[in-house]
Parts: C-alpha cells; sequence; structure tokens
C-alpha cells in the first residue's frame, strides 16, 4: 500500500470495524484525521496517533470544509467509521474525485426501508413491508399478518428489533421508537419499518467489489431474539449455500449500485431454500467479523478498503480453510458487573485467538436487549476442520461471568 504522504479521513470511528479501520490505517504508515461529532468518545483512536477534529458529521458541508482545512498534501481518502454518516463520507469523496461508494447506494442501504423496495424487485423473493409514522397507521395492516418484525428504519446494532404479534403490540411498538434516541442520544430519524417475519436460519455474507469471501453463520439470543451472540465464518469457497445465494448476490449487487469496496449481506434461506433479505449494509461487518474472514481466508478486508479508498488496485486472492468464531459473553441478569473468572485458563487454550472484556468493574449490566449490552467475546480459530467451534464452546463454559444484583449489595 501507497503511504508516503497519503492522508485518510475517517468520518466517525464507532465499533470494531471503525476503531480497527483507523489502527489499519496507523500500522500502514498513514496519516489520520477522524472528524467527529464527539470526539471526546474516540480517545483510544486519539492515543494510538489519529488526530481528532470535532466536526458535525451529518453535515456534507461541513465535513468537505473540515477536509479542506487540512494541511498539505491535503486528503487522499475518505471513508466512514460510523455506518449513520455513510451517506455523507461517500458524497464527500465523490465531491473530491475521490474512490468510495456510491453516494446513492450509501443512502438505499443505510435506510432500510429503500433497500427492501429495491431488493423486492428481484424476481421470486419478496418481503412484504409496511413503514409507520404514528400508531394509528396500524391499521392499514390486516391481522392475518402477524407476527410481524418491526424496527427503526435507519439503525444498526439490533437496536429496536422486535417481533410484534399483534396490532395493539405493534401500536405500543411505534409510540415508543418513532423518533426514540439512538446509542448516541440522537432522535432516530425516519419511519418504522414493519416486515414479514422471515423464518430460517440466518447468515451474512462478506462480499468485496461486489464478490462473495466468507460466509457467517450467526447465533441469536437475547430476551428479543434477535442480538447477535455469535458467529462462525468459513470461506465462501465452503459455503454449502452458495448454489442457492451466488445468482441473487449478482443480482443484488447490481440492483443495490454496491460493486465499490466492502458490502455486508444478511439474509435467512427459506423452506424452499429461496434467499430472503434482511438487510444490506454498504460497509464492513461489525461484530470483529473482517478479523474472522482474515483468519479462514488469508483476505485482509480492512486494508483491502483502505488501498480501495487510495484508489489502488485490490486483488482477490481468497485462501485458507477451516474456520473462525467468536462468542460474546452476556449477562443473564440485571445488575453490577463484577469480573469474569477463568481469563487466564482459557487464554492458555489451544485454538483461542483471543479473549476481550469491554466493560469496567462496576459497570451497569443487563440480559441483552441489544448489541450494546455485551460484555465481551471469545475468539476461536481452527485452520484445518470444524474444530472452532467446539473449542469456543469449552472456552465459553470456563468462564463465569459475575453480576452482583441490586439486592446482593444492599446486604
Amino acid at each position: 500500500m501507497k503511504s508516503n504522504g497519503c492522508h485518510v479521513v475517517f468520518v466517525e470511528s464507532n465499533g470494531s470495524y471503525g476503531r480497527e479501520m483507523v489502527r489499519t490505517a496507523l500500522e500502514q504508515g498513514l496519516t489520520v484525521t477522524v472528524l467527529a461529532g464527539e470526539p471526546e468518545r474516540f480517545h483510544e483512536q486519539g492515543s494510538m496517533g489519529a488526530e481528532l477534529v470535532r466536526c458535525d458529521t451529518r453535515s456534507v458541508p461541513a465535513v468537505l470544509e473540515a477536509v479542506r482545512r487540512l494541511p498539505e498534501p491535503g486528503c487522499s481518502g475518505v471513508l466512514a467509521g460510523y455506518e449513520m454518516v455513510l451517506p455523507v463520507a461517500a458524497t464527500v469523496a465523490r465531491v473530491l474525485g475521490l474512490p468510495g461508494p456510491d453516494p446513492v447506494a450509501a443512502q438505499d442501504t443505510l435506510h432500510k426501508h429503500r433497500a427492501r423496495a429495491l431488493s423486492n424487485q428481484l424476481v421470486g423473493n419478496p418481503v412484504d413491508f409496511w413503514l409507520l409514522d404514528t400508531p394509528d397507521e396500524v391499521e392499514r395492516i390486516a391481522g392475518s399478518e402477524y407476527p410481524l418484525l418491526a424496527k427503526p428504519a435507519a439503525s444498526g446494532g439490533s437496536l429496536g428489533v422486535r417481533s410484534v404479534a399483534s396490532s395493539e403490540e405493534l401500536a405500543r411498538y411505534v409510540a415508543e421508537w418513532k423518533n426514540a434516541p439512538d446509542e448516541r442520544g440522537a432522535p432516530l430519524e425516519g419511519p418504522v419499518l414493519v416486515e414479514r417475519l422471515v423464518t430460517g436460519g440466518e447468515l451474512s455474507v462478506e462480499l468485496f467489489h461486489g464478490v462473495p469471501v466468507a460466509v457467517s453463520y450467526k447465533e441469536l439470543s437475547g430476551d428479543t431474539g434477535f442480538v447477535e451472540s455469535g458467529h462462525t465464518v468459513l470461506p465462501w469457497t465452503e459455503a454449502v449455500e452458495r448454489k442457492e445465494l451466488e445468482p441473487y448476490l449478482a443480482l443484488l449487487t447490481e440492483r443495490l449500485g454496491t460493486g465499490w469496496g466492502p458490502t455486508h449481506v444478511e439474509l435467512r434461506l427459506d423452506e424452499s431454500s429461496t434467499p430472503r433479505l434482511i438487510e444490506v449494509n454498504h460497509r464492513l461487518g461489525g461484530d470483529h467479523i473482517p478479523l474472522l474472514v482474515r483468519l479462514v481466508t488469508g483476505f485482509d478486508m480492512y486494508t483491502a478498503t483502505l488501498r480501495a479508498a487510495l484508489g489502488e488496485r485490490v486483488t482477490l486472492e481468497i485462501g485458507g480453510g477451516g474456520e473462525a468464531v467468536i462468542r460474546y459473553l452476556m449477562a443473564e441478569h440485571e445488575g453490577t458487573f463484577r469480573e469474569v473468572r477463568g481469563l487466564e485458563s482459557v487464554r492458555a487454550m489451544p485454538g483461542v485467538h483471543d479473549v476481550v472484556i469491554s466493560r469496567e468493574e462496576g459497570a451497569r449490566v443487563r440480559p441483552p436487549v441489544d448489541s450494546g449490552d455485551r460484555v465481551g467475546h471469545l475468539i476461536a480459530h481452527s485452520a484445518e476442520g470444524l474444530g472452532a467451534v467446539r473449542t469456543a464452546r469449552r472456552a465459553m463454559e470456563k468462564l463465569l461471568l459475575l453480576v452482583e444484583r441490586e439486592t446482593e449489595k444492599s446486604r
């Protein structure tokens, strides 16, 4: 990768993929600036060596002004480090003549109902949906349609995803979630999206420049049943669903215009093996999925994304084998987080790649309602065969998450 004199700007730097993109850029010798509405959120990126600049990152003019004020030689690439600002980053890159996602595709994939409407035009797999702005509009949906899936039309991290069994339940949901705060406290934009509930096992496909690289099989749990508690990642060449998914993914990529850079596509296969889209994210997958992809394929999606943003040619050399697994530690009851026991012995287990605790002692925790409630994670890798799932299961059994209930504290 060219690095001499190259300056990459990240518009925000949220979550695992935003943080790891900054880390990768700095390790490659690039100069990095993070534009952020709240720079204090990203002290870790600052400690790595990134320059943090306060900016209204939901405004294209504000981001353009901040980028144009950078010292010479100026900006070499612009990337979004947070899904909510992907259209802004894509538009700024386009205005500056830099590589990046199509701004229209960025808008369509951020606003889930737009991607749903476009994907429903593909033959054979429409998923009925409704957009609701007020509880009264629930009357538009016939009682025979329930149960349904409801979620904010522009959100991420399983935020607000719920199954609703009746019109009364849906009306309460709309009243609660229309303009509810997102994970940063800003009002969620747009209507509530209500969809036909799709059954079948859920998986995601990680693509780069429209080419499938790996498949991730999801484990869902939590009180809502929609919080991702784990992923098992295999190279795309080992996905048993390739025959059903490849033609659909090619059509979807063309229809949505997501043929540049990374795309994370979530689907289910119904009882007839027909692909049913859950949602499309025109970005790297979260939950450390790019790391799992690199472990099983050798393809580094972080580095590839940086190279593409700098205008370099990316060769999709995908090899490897085996499987990589992430499993999340989550509280079983509400209370105060104290510690996780067994870390030292688990970290020494063959096949365990990493164990990370993301909460400080004394933090409030609860059974997961969205991905922000997870306490930590464990990653296991098997270069051959399918041993990582077994390793992760044994390792998780050795970890003891201690959460103190309020009644225990008062004794």
